[in-house]
């Protein structure tokens, strides 16, 4: 059951990565966009952590949903139809024509980098397949510099470091951030990296209320 009271816990004084990402404008105007987006970095047990999120999200928020997992490159993804089981808003995976809606639930599709450009979605194929991908990262960081403060960045369940550089970027251009607790998440590599970034995080149960942006 979704506990309304439960509020978010803020995680500070916690060990710095030896990561450091600086966001740079370069002139960059990003075109505007009205709805807020939010970024939900996953990766192994990401896909229960999601079910259980989008269980208790409203489906009329007024955001935007888009979702970077890690994916087998060799297969085709279920995970829009797996998600859709759970929530009302449409869910699909983002192509080359797709237009970014409110209320909407994106996901990468396998074997794509994503990133955002004035107010539009650009997929690109991996630079270099024997190099350590990191999707998440590359997205945050082009969500930051477009979105500033309507960015918002979740952590949920995932092995490795990815998000961890990413979450830096959001927290520079003042956007929020969330991550899933480590004893709720079932594998504890990507929101345990994301908590050491010291960055002001909060984090939450994927389905508690406090996790509702």
């Amino acid at each position: 059951m979704v506990n309304k009271k439960a509020l978010p816990k803020k995680i500070a004084n916690k060990k710095t990565l030896p990561t450091k990402i600086d966001v740079k404008n370069d002139g960059y105007e990003p075109a505007p966009i009205n709805p807020t987006i939010v970024a939900i970095g996953c990766s192994a047990g990401g896909l229960e952590a999601c079910n259980d999120f989008f269980q208790a999200m409203s489906n009329d928020s007024g955001m935007v949903f888009v979702i970077i997992c890690h994916l087998d490159p060799t297969h085709p993804s279920l995970m829009p139809e797996l998600i859709q089981a759970h929530t009302k808003m449409p869910v699909s995976h983002i192509t080359e024509e797709t237009t970014i809606c409110p209320n909407h639930i994106y996901v990468i599709p396998p074997n794509k980098y994503l990133t955002i450009e004035k107010g539009e979605f650009c997929l690109s194929e991996p630079v270099n397949s024997e190099r350590i991908s990191l999707p998440i990262d590359l997205f945050l960081n082009s969500l930051a510099l477009e979105m500033k403060e309507k960015a918002i960045a979740i952590i949920l369940s995932g092995t490795g470091r990815d998000g961890s550089i990413g979450v830096k970027s959001i927290k520079a251009e003042h956007g929020y951030l969330f991550v899933q607790s480590l004893e709720s998440a079932k594998y504890d590599g990507m929101p345990r990296s994301a908590l050491n970034t010291s960055c002001l995080l909060y984090t939450s149960d994927a389905a508690d209320d406090s996790l509702r942006v």
